[in-house]
């Protein structure tokens, strides 16, 4: 465990309290606009989880690791009732949790098979896509930047090479899409379609692609990818493991797009990982040990995920996402050095020149004991907890700007 860790951090669980964790290595709060890659949706020790319910529930699970697909429990099934049950999930009747992202993203690629039963299964994927680094999200994973040294030598592109991206570029600053390229993509994904009707599965996409610095699909290429897999019966896979449950002011990254996919792999900030199906792509679970294995999904992962529904709705937590959201972006664009801002909700990315000025800039922070998450060339994201308050804004915003100011002494 840890063993490529960025920050060093060793932290107090109890000691940490919302945006800031104990480091016991430094002896030190740390705000952390980084919350374990993402995966943290309330910060630390939201007061959600005081209630006595939610104590009584986890100490009734500690003390076994149930296997799922065998044994049913009271909090197994409410949570699959609760989730379920969510507006945001409505379109969907079919469920299946696992324990990590990259799993989900198989059940998501066995699920399509079953359903078209293809010869030999082709997958369509984009350049710069994350899916994981294990099993089938591995084989689809784009090698690019610091991905191709967790995945060198490793199988992949089984399927063939992922096609092009048609994602929002940067030109001075100002978001350009080109619709020739979005046009050419959709005509190779057309042709693919046609062609070789009898192997294709599946279309498979991150709406944001996150690892690849929170590059954003163009709202015309994904919505044309959508009339295609209709046109032609080939399931649309959205790949929500980072952008799902809350992140980008919706529970769901789909809701902003004007459609809705035929299965969503999801996972980090919902706590258990898994896909939802709508009912025409469900055929694999007349038959659901092809799915299962000893542990889909963790019951104590799905008792902090019930809670952290109930917290969204407490807490108004989605409109907080939007509110400060829109708060951050609004400060940042005035800062120094600061390029090519894009946001969804509290998924914050900008970039810099070059990475050495990145490097700085987060080196920066960590002096003003503040995390961040660097990515690719020169890319930082800022990814604060779900219910991060205007006042943690404020402190994250005025040491972001001793940061920037900082940077233009340093390059004189």
């Amino acid at each position: 465990m840890h063993r490529s860790s960025m920050f060093g951090i060793k932290v107090d669980l109890a000691k940490s309290r919302g945006s800031y964790l104990y480091d016991l290595n430094r002896q030190e709060f740390v705000l952390d606009l980084f919350t374990m890659f993402s995966a943290l949706p309330l910060g630390y020790n939201h007061p959600i989880f005081d209630d006595e319910a939610f104590k009584h529930e986890i100490m009734q699970a500690a003390s076994v690791k149930v296997t799922n697909c065998e044994m049913a429990t009271p909090a197994g099934d409410q949570f699959a009732a609760e989730f379920a049950g969510h507006p945001s999930m409505a379109s969907f009747k079919w469920f299946h949790f696992s324990c990590t992202g990259a799993l989900a993203i198989e059940a998501a690629i066995k699920t399509a098979i079953d359903y078209k039963r293809p010869r030999k299964p082709r997958v369509i994927t984009f350049k710069e896509s994350f899916h994981g680094i294990n099993s089938y999200g591995g084989f689809l994973t784009d090698r690019f930047g610091s991905v191709t040294d967790r995945l060198e030598g490793m199988p992949g592109f089984y399927w063939g090479e992922p096609l092009d991206n048609p994602v929002v570029r940067y030109r001075d600053g100002e978001p350009v899409t080109d619709a020739v390229l979005t046009e050419r993509i959709l005509g190779q994904v057309a042709e693919i379609f046609r062609t070789d009707k009898e192997n294709v599965t599946a279309v498979l996409v991150e709406p944001i692609q996150c690892t690849a610095g929170d590059q954003f699909f163009d709202l015309n290429f994904l919505s044309g990818l959508r009339q295609l897999c209709w046109k032609f019966d080939v399931p649309l896979i959205f790949d929500e493991v980072q952008t799902g449950f809350g992140g980008t002011g919706t529970m769901w990254y789909f809701e902003q797009c004007g459609f809705t996919p035929d299965i969503v792999a999801f996972g980090k900030k919902s706590q258990t990982s898994g896909i939802m199906v709508q009912e025409r792509f469900g055929k694999i679970f007349e038959r659901p040990v092809r799915l299962e294995v000893t542990w889909d999904g963790d019951v104590i992962d799905m008792i902090r995920c019930r809670y952290v529904l109930r917290a969204y709705s407490r807490y108004n937590i989605l409109e907080n996402v939007r509110s400060n959201g829109r708060y951050i972006t609004e400060r940042l664009k005035s800062m120094p050095k600061l390029r090519n801002l894009r946001h969804a909700g509290l998924l914050i990315a900008f970039d810099f020149e070059d990475s050495a000025t990145r490097n700085e800039y987060v080196l920066q922070l960590r002096a003003q004991t503040t995390i961040v998450n660097s990515t690719q060339r020169a890319t930082v994201r800022w990814r604060p907890h779900l219910a991060f308050t205007r006042e943690d804004a404020d402190v994250a915003l005025d040491r972001s700007l001793r940061a920037t100011e900082q940077l233009s002494v340093l390059k004189g």
